[in-house]
């Protein structure tokens, strides 16, 4: 973690000694990592929307499951209660 820290400042360093001389940068430090930090939540939120979504949609499709093998047990009993009878 030292050492992540220690590249992050680094490379603010650089960026602030690359354009020392006079010029302006076209984006600020600040500017490149706050669009970094939406799209990095972005993409997380993305992640857990989808995973919520296919287990919703797999519970959804279980309770079908259920209903159909309901369904399809329904009318075999009819046919063996009339003739029964």
């Amino acid at each position: 973690m030292a050492y992540l820290v220690f590249s992050h400042r680094m490379f603010a360093l650089s960026w602030c000694i690359l354009f020392a001389q006079g010029h302006d940068p076209f984006v600020s430090y600040e500017g490149l990592d706050q669009p970094h930090r939406f799209l990095f939540i972005l993409g997380i939120t993305h992640l857990l929307y989808t995973s919520v979504t296919v287990v919703l949609s797999m519970i959804k499709i279980y309770s079908w499951r259920e209903f159909e093998n309901q369904a399809c047990q329904l009318p075999t009993e009819q046919l063996q209660g009339q003739a029964v009878n």
